[in-house]
């Protein structure tokens, strides 16, 4: 885009981009927030509806997961054909009722259907907002962009755990509750009826950012100078395909990255405390305390040095800068996943896994900047549907099953879970630095991307 161009953009200011920055990062961290907070809420629940462990495990995974990833690619076509903004205040309103209807669900199967009905809202978030900022973003602030947004994935796990853990203290402490219509409610169920409430006013935040022009109607671009220059949007998943098709050697190892990083971050959420709790005998309460701190403080500062450094290598490598940036930090996840389970002492676990968690966190930032700098504006929804519809189906299925059977084939005794983690996600990692490694390559031999990039500049 030149700058002539962007004069006339409603995002013509850093500061009106920076504003919708946070409004999106607002906005993901209060839906991380609703889809975390019921795992505190396990036993109170599991009482109080008469539902066994593998009950609460169907609520709390496949209701929403399911739902989630099977609408992401709707999302993703409406998001690239009608207001993205719209989408996102719509959504952000079916998700606070739906946290609201978790709370005064009287059955399984409504407390189902309202964690499904949660993972619909959710759904439009992400392909709504990369699109958003994609078109919003100036190239030389994008890498930034991208980041600050993504703080909101571990941010909002994170307040989910300290600031639900505090809430519902207070909540059992100061009980019981009468509501209008509703009548009695217990603390559990006052507290998502709560949280719910608060995501109204962030709703109202939505109103305040303006829907970033598109640079071209998704459904009738202009005619490219040739088809090795401008591949057309088209319409629907038929164009999207054709433009995976036509640059898989960029879109498929960038998948392998996304996937590989994203199985070992799962693992890692999913085997981090059992795994604590059995090499150093801590209680879950101060696993909790600890690991919840550290998600809130660290991950933000290790994306904000990541979108800086790839902001820099931008403007002086072009998109190849922001991949070599990627490298150099999952290398260094590598060494820090792997090397982290077989810390000798607690103390040096922590620091070690501190030092995960600050390069951990540039997954999304890569691959958001990477996939913006590739993909034609009216197709950013629509590719972006597709990358997490495909990582939300292999992902959290293969992450951690991974682990617990390389543990129970290969290893045995007290460390056998940590011998496994290391081994599986030092294998992760390598996967993750192939894939980039791939997508250098890619970048190297496809000229067309250069046009593309000069166009968008």
């Amino acid at each position: 885009m030149t700058p002539s161009a962007r004069g006339h953009d409603v995002y013509d200011s850093a500061r009106r981009q920076w504003w919708l920055v946070i409004v999106l990062l607002l906005v993901s961290t209060l839906a991380a927030i609703d889809r975390q907070v019921i795992a505190l809420l396990v036993d109170p629940i599991r009482a109080y509806l008469h539902i066994t462990d593998t009950g609460i495990s169907l609520i709390l995974g496949a209701a929403f997961g399911l739902s989630n990833t099977l609408f992401t690619l709707p999302a993703g076509y409406l998001a690239d054909r009608i207001s993205r903004r719209g989408l996102i205040l719509a959504g952000a309103l079916v998700w606070s009722l739906m946290t609201m209807a978790c709370g005064v669900a009287a059955s399984f199967a409504q407390l189902f259907l309202a964690r499904a009905g949660l993972g619909f809202g959710e759904s439009v978030i992400s392909p709504s907002a990369t699109s958003m900022l994609r078109s919003a973003l100036s190239p030389e602030r994008r890498a930034r962009g991208f980041s600050v947004f993504s703080m909101s994935f571990t941010g909002g796990s994170s307040l989910a755990l300290i600031a639900g853990g505090l809430l519902i203290g207070v909540l059992t402490a100061s009980g019981p509750y009468r509501m209008p219509l509703l009548g009695p409610v217990l603390p559990w169920q006052m507290m998502l009826i709560l949280i719910g409430l608060a995501g109204f006013p962030v709703c109202l935040l939505v109103l305040t950012v303006a829907e970033p022009p598109r640079l071209s109607h998704p459904t009738r671009p202009a005619p490219p100078a040739s088809s090795e220059t401008r591949p057309v949007a088209g319409e629907g998943y038929l164009a999207a395909w054709s433009l995976i098709r036509n640059r898989w050697t960029l879109y498929v190892p960038l998948l392998v990255f996304q996937l590989a990083m994203l199985m070992l971050s799962l693992s890692y959420a999913a085997w981090l405390p059992a795994m604590v709790g059995r090499l150093w005998g801590l209680s879950y309460a101060q696993i909790g305390l600890t690991l919840g701190l550290m998600m809130l403080c660290l991950p933000p500062v290790g994306l904000w040095i990541a979108g800086q450094l790839m902001d820099s290598a931008a403007a002086r490598h072009g998109v190849r800068g922001p991949v070599a940036v990627g490298c150099v930090a999952t290398a260094l996840v590598a060494v820090a996943a792997s090397a982290t389970p077989l810390a000798p002492s607690l103390p040096v676990f922590w620091v070690m896994f501190g030092a995960l968690m600050l390069v951990s966190g540039t997954v999304f930032p890569i691959v958001a900047t990477v996939t913006a700098s590739v993909t034609p504006e009216g197709s950013m929804g629509k590719i972006t549907a597709v990358q997490f519809f495909l990582t939300g189906l292999i992902a959290p299925v293969l992450g951690p099953t991974v682990v617990a059977r390389v543990s129970d084939v290969f290893f045995d005794g007290r460390g056998a879970l940590a011998h496994a983690m290391s081994a599986v996600c030092g294998l992760y990692s390598a996967l993750s630095l192939l894939g980039l490694v791939l997508v250098l390559r890619g970048l190297k031999l496809a000229r067309p991307i250069a046009a593309l990039n000069s166009s968008d500049a």
